[in-house]
This record gives C-alpha cells, structure tokens and sequence, in this order.
C-alpha cells in the first residue's frame, strides 16, 4: 500500500474514530483540508502525491497521540495549565510511547504541533511557546553494520525480492518505504563504458522520497544489485511494481535474519534495523575513500547535512585527509630540498671537472718546463727512487708554478 492510500484510508478512520471527541475530529479534518491544500499549491501539483502523503501521514499520527494526552478534551479548549501538565508529562518520561518507553521524538510534536499550525489555527500556539522551551539536540549517535555483516544477513533470507529490496538499500543508500514503492520505469539498465558490465540507473523522484532529501538519479554499484534486478524486472511491465509486499512483512523478515546470523551494530553491539543499512552503507564508502560531498550527494543530503559528518568525524576521515595533506606537503619540501641538493652536487661536479682540466694543463705545462737538467739528474738516481723525484719536483712546481717569459 503507497502512501497515498494510507493517508486516506487513515484520515477517513480518523474522521470516523468515535472514541475522539466530535470537536477534535472536525478540527482535524478541517486541519488536514487546509494542509492538502496548502502543499499542492506550493508544490504546484494538480493533486496529492506520494511525498505529499507521506508528510501528512505524520499529522495523523500526531493527532491521535495528542488527543489521548488531553484526555480526549476539545483542544479548541484547552488552558495554560493543560499545555505544562502534558509537557511536563512528557519531558519528565510519565507520558510513554507503545513500548512503554520516553517518547524521543518530543520536539517534532511541540515544533509541528503545539508550537507550530495546528495549534496556531486555534489559537493556542501563544499559550504553548509561553510553556514550552524546545531544546535543540543533536543525534550523535553511531550505528553500523559492515559489508561483510550484511552479507551474513543474506545468507538468511530466501526470496529474491526481499535480497533485491536489502541490496538496493545498501547500494543505492535509501530507505525501503521510497524504495518499495518503485516501478519498473524508474530504472534503466545501461552498460559502463569502460568496463562494459552492465548497471542500473536508479530515478529517485520527489514523489516517493522524504521532503529533506533530493530528487536525484544514482546508478548501482555492485554486480550482486545488477544480476537480482535482471531477475526480478525480466518479466515486468514499464509501469508494474517491482516490489509486491508491504514494509512491514520486509521488516519481519529482515528481523528474522538478524536473529539467526547474530550480527551486532557497531560500535554499540544492538540488533541492526533495515533503517540502519543507510548509515552502514554511508560508512562502507567512507572507507572505500569516497568524499564527504559525494556520499551526501548519493544520499540525497545537501552539503552542510550534519548527519554524514558524525560518521566522518567517527571514522576520523576529514583528519586523516588532513593528516594526508601535512604529508604531502612534507614530502614535497624534501623534494624541493633534494632538488636543490641535486643542483648544487651539479654544480661541485661541473666546478671539479673545470680544476681537474686546470690540473691536467698544469701538469702538461711542468712536463714541458722541467729543466733538462733535472731530467738528466732524474736518470742517475736508482729506478726506485726516479718516481719520488718527479713527483716531488711536480709538486713544487704545482705550489711554485714556473713562468715564461
């Protein structure tokens, strides 16, 4: 089911919900009229999409959450003290999710709800920003599976279909409600120029993804996600589904791998969810030497997303890339240094090969001025006293070279 049949199947169940009260359900309504309205207009559309849907999906659940934590009373008539009981109930962990635990996500309700058009719409967004103080926090948390842990949880799960939806989360690096929802036309088979293997051009359109991720085509990276997916579109039509199950009987099945490959998040040792392959993907390209901008572009981010950059700073990669360039710069002084070693041992051979040169005409010079007499004296001495003679004679001549007139 796309999100746009369950938003109007959930809104219809909303407006017909008998345990909320009648004031809520036509605020609702009324609420939600106004919101479809507004965003086709600024989206330019002619009617709802699936994007569309899914953002307004959240509004449904939120009603339902805030009509219970007012105990069912018109909001229309709410007072000052009934905003701090619930906000007090939820920062202080006594009002609790469906397990029985803190709600985490409290800020998007007191932004998108109390404080923001909801509540504006009836007046009661100045009673809730006089109470209520949002404190900005940021998810620092780091959670991953490696490609070698992800290929174990293969190993436990049958259907091609389940395999290819899993591959093309890790490939490709989004979520399986935007995925599950493609048709044969979104992608395009093609072969690599250079290699000549055979990818998949995978069309991201707005329609299916979350609005703070961007339009974008991302061709697949591995052979495993190309091969599944020549199976599985072989006999499909442009406009057929690839996908015939709903997320939640994927997530049943992904769960039931985990269990039996007992693989563990890193660096925290949990049970992997499907959600988190988005962020172990993100890590495996980190540590294939992708850049910061290229996976956030693969991942639909803009630039200045922070949620790449946990992952980065974890894995220390913008400091080794830092690292990198000290090293490169080093090594590019101690070329600059042997260059100008190298000029200058140049130059010493060249000046030694000129006073070698001087050296020979000096001697050739001596050869030609020693006196005759000397030579005739040379010839009385023993042979193995000649040899010390000349070079003696040769050596005062090179510190007292002779002169012609």
């Amino acid at each position: 089911m796309g999100f746009k049949e369950q938003y109007e199947k959930g809104k219809l169940n909303l407006k017909n919900d008998t345990s909320i009260c009648k004031e809520n359900r036509k605020f609702f309504e009324e609420f939600l009229n106004q919101e479809e309205y507004y965003l086709k207009r600024k989206r330019d559309l002619i009617e709802l999409n699936e994007r569309v849907c899914k953002t307004l999906l959240h509004y449904i659940q939120f009603f339902k959450n805030v009509n219970v934590w007012f105990r069912n009373k018109p909001l229309k008539k709410i007072t000052e003290e009934d905003i701090k009981i619930v906000y007090d109930g939820l920062e202080e962990g006594r009002i609790k999710n469906r397990k029985g635990l803190r709600f985490v996500d409290r800020n998007s309700y007191y932004n998108k709800v109390f404080k923001g058009k909801p509540f504006k719409m009836i007046g009661k967004d100045v009673l809730a920003k006089k109470i209520i103080i949002v404190v900005r926090k940021e998810n620092k948390e780091v959670r991953f599976i490696t490609e070698e842990d992800f290929e174990k949880i293969l190993l436990f799960i049958n259907n091609p279909e389940h395999k290819l939806i899993l591959r093309l989360c890790w490939d490709i690096g989004e979520n399986c409600t935007s995925l599950i929802i493609l048709i044969k036309r979104n992608l395009e088979r093609l072969l690599d120029e250079d290699s000549k293997d055979p990818y998949y051009n995978i069309r991201l359109s707005s329609e299916i993804l979350k609005t703070s991720r961007t339009e974008r085509t991302e061709p697949t990276i591995f052979d495993e996600t190309c091969k599944l997916l020549d199976i599985i579109l072989k006999d499909k039509k442009p406009d057929d589904k690839v996908f015939n199950f709903s997320k939640e009987s994927l997530v049943k099945v992904f769960n039931r791998a985990v269990k039996k490959s007992k693989v563990l998040t890193k660096p925290d040792n949990k049970k992997p969810t499907i959600k988190d392959l988005r962020s172990s993907m993100c890590c495996n390209l980190i540590n294939k030497g992708w850049s910061s901008d290229e996976i956030k572009s693969r991942l639909g981010h803009k630039p200045s997303s922070t949620i790449i950059d946990k992952y980065l700073n974890y894995f220390a990669m913008n400091k080794v890339k830092t690292r990198k360039k000290v090293k490169i710069f080093e090594v590019e002084k101690l070329k600059e240094q042997q260059d100008e070693t190298d000029k200058l041992v140049k130059k010493l051979r060249e000046e030694n090969k000129i006073l070698n040169s001087k050296i020979d005409d000096v001697l050739n010079t001596l050869e030609f001025f020693i006196p005759p007499q000397l030579e005739r004296l040379k010839q009385t001495l023993p042979k193995n006293q000649q040899k010390d003679f000349e070079e003696g004679v040769i050596n005062r001549f090179k510190v007292n070279p002779p002169t012609t007139k």
